[in-house]
């Protein structure tokens, strides 16, 4: 598994409940799964993360995060699909500005894992992306706002976009002025270490804007 591309490796991803079930030495009869969560939010698990799950403990806290149980159906009083008010601060499709200094692009719907807690499973990721005209919308209103510093790229998840897309989106970025600072909130040097190359790095790091990423970790046995 070591030798594959991480374009590979995402395409090979544990995509059946059962299948991760099996992986993890457990008995579907003992645990059930939410066959309405999976219509909902698919399972997708890279091999090189599921590696990381402790074999038959159904607590285990990697597969906790990954796997549909039942308890995914449950009702709760006060909670919403948009949890972060976000649809309410987007200046453009695709684009959240909660503060003056700093924007969020949405830069694409894609994950290489879907973590059951996901805030933004609901968000409607088609009606932006970073390869449409959403983004050059976005990056007019960058262009236009000098108090923007810093543009944050998520998604879904950047590093899931092509290094030649990535590399476009930073030299876009690169061109404004104004803005200092270029941070990737990811969670794929975790999940999917090999996405983490030195053509990627030189691509994105060719760039007198400071490169920062933010790396999105939940437990210590994901290290």
């Amino acid at each position: 598994m070591q030798s594959l591309s991480w374009q590979e490796q995402l395409a090979q991803a544990i995509r059946k409940p059962t299948d991760l079930l099996e992986f993890a030495g457990l008995e579907a009869d003992s645990i059930g799964y939410s066959q309405q969560a999976i219509r909902q939010f698919p399972v997708r698990v890279p091999y090189a993360f599921a590696n990381r799950i402790k074999k038959n403990d159904p607590n285990d806290p990697i597969l906790r995060q990954v796997f549909p149980y039942k308890a995914e159906e449950d009702k709760a009083t006060g909670f919403i699909n948009d949890p972060l008010a976000e649809l309410n601060v987007q200046p453009v499709n695709g684009l959240l500005q909660k503060y003056n200094s700093r924007v969020l692009s949405i830069t694409t719907g894609a994950c290489a894992v879907h973590c059951r807690y996901c805030f933004r499973r609901h968000y409607p990721y088609q009606e932006s992306s970073s390869s449409s005209e959403h983004w050059q919308a976005s990056l007019d209103h960058i262009k236009n706002d000098s108090s923007i510093e810093e543009v944050i790229l998520s998604g879904g998840d950047p590093l899931t976009l092509s290094d030649r897309r990535l590399q476009e989106i930073c030299l876009s970025l690169k061109n404004i002025i104004h803005i200092k600072r270029i941070r990737f909130h990811t969670r794929l040097p975790i999940v999917l270490p090999a996405r983490i190359t030195t053509t990627l790095l030189k691509q994105i790091t060719d760039n007198d804007k400071s490169i920062i990423f933010v790396i999105h970790t939940n437990h210590a046995n994901e290290t």
